[in-house]
């Protein structure tokens, strides 16, 4: 990437919006920054590249087209594709808003596309190219290589599955099991024929399964925790357990009604 012009004010009417954009506009985060525009004016430019398309700073442009700016502040870059959506992708990872799914999508999507730039402008090995780019990532984005490499395992669950209900409750270890067992089970499917059944399906059960079995775990450790516990307080102040039960759900009742 080459930076053809750090700052300069252009009219908004020659800017041009690509056909896609990696994450959906967000009408209060518009109304939000046209806010602060209004306040202190533009205070970030919108990146573009030197045909005058937009790269990054959507938001940014609809903030100045609703506050009618016709004048925006912009950088202007020389870059190949690939380049441009790293450029899109390292903007959106700075957003607070991101959720984790959002991160990790984004995370893998920069791993990919830079080892694609890798093998096209540099005649690296896809191995090699791959294993650079998670170095680079890493260190342009502070997160360790492990991190990426746990978004580049959840970036492989469809997209389908990601939708359905039961997704939203996993938690990030969760999820990396259930991108492990897809893997597992799709080979299972490859090498065994008589393994008829969706093969998503039984990764999926055999995820809530172990989510389940060690939530049961969790529970039957506490309540022996609690049991013990119970009983050390009874025995030091000599009244039966009841007693000290019955006081701890008052306690708690107390605490849920104040």
């Amino acid at each position: 990437m080459e930076v053809l012009m750090s700052s300069k004010i252009v009219d908004i009417g020659e800017i041009c919006l690509p056909h896609t954009r990696l994450r959906p506009i967000n009408d209060d985060k518009v109304n939000s920054i046209a806010e602060s525009m209004k306040q202190f004016g533009q205070l970030y430019p919108i990146i573009i590249d030197d045909t005058y398309t937009l790269i990054a700073g959507l938001h940014r442009y609809k903030a100045c087209l609703k506050n009618d700016n016709r004048n925006i502040l912009c950088k202007i870059v020389k870059c190949t594709p690939e380049e441009a959506v790293i450029i899109e992708i390292d903007e959106n990872l700075k957003r607070s808003d991101l959720t984790q799914d959002e991160k990790d999508s984004m995370m893998a999507l920069r791993v990919k596309t830079l080892a694609k730039s890798k093998q096209l402008k540099e005649a690296k090995t896809p191995r090699v190219a791959f294993g650079e780019a998670v170095k680079e990532t890493s260190r342009d984005t502070g997160e360790t290589k492990r991190a990426i490499q746990k978004s580049l395992q959840i970036d492989k669950i469809p997209e389908d599955v990601k939708q359905q209900p039961f997704y939203r409750d996993l938690n990030k270890n969760e999820k990396l099991q259930l991108a492990s067992n897809l893997v597992k089970e799709e080979k299972k499917s490859r090498v065994d024929e008589t393994q008829t059944d969706d093969y998503i399906q039984r990764a999926i059960n055999k995820t809530l399964t172990a989510k389940y079995e060690n939530k049961k775990s969790i529970t039957i450790t506490l309540t022996g925790i609690l049991a013990e516990s119970v009983q050390d307080m009874a025995h030091r102040r000599r009244v039966e357990p009841e007693l000290i039960v019955k006081e701890l759900l008052n306690r708690a009742l107390k605490g849920v009604n104040a």
